[in-house]
C-alpha cells in the first residue's frame, strides 16, 4: 500500500473528492505518471479507500473506468490527510 503521505497518492485522493475521474484523467490533470496512477487506485481500491462508480467503453472498445471515494472511509482520509 503507498504511504497515505505519498505525493501521487495525495494528488489522487484530492482529484476523486471532488468528482469521479478516471485514471487518464488525473493523470493529465495532476501530472502523474499513467502507470503510477494506475497502480495506485489499484492499491487504494483493494484496501477500500476508492471504489468504482462507472465503466464507459469508448467507440473502440476500450474501458474508461471511473473511481470516486469510499463513502466508508471519507472520515479517516480527511482524518489522515490533514
Amino acid at each position: 500500500m503507498p504511504k497515505i503521505k505519498d505525493d501521487y497518492t495525495n494528488r489522487i485522493l484530492a482529484g476523486l473528492s471532488t468528482s469521479p475521474k478516471c485514471p487518464r484523467e488525473l493523470s493529465r490533470i495532476y501530472g502523474i505518471p499513467i502507470a503510477i496512477c494506475y497502480e495506485r487506485i489499484r492499491k487504494l481500491e483493494s484496501r477500500g479507500f476508492v471504489e468504482k462508480v462507472l465503466t464507459l467503453f469508448t467507440q473502440s472498445g476500450k474501458a474508461l473506468r471511473f473511481y470516486k471515494i469510499s463513502c466508508r472511509r471519507q472520515q479517516l482520509l480527511v482524518q489522515l490527510l490533514t
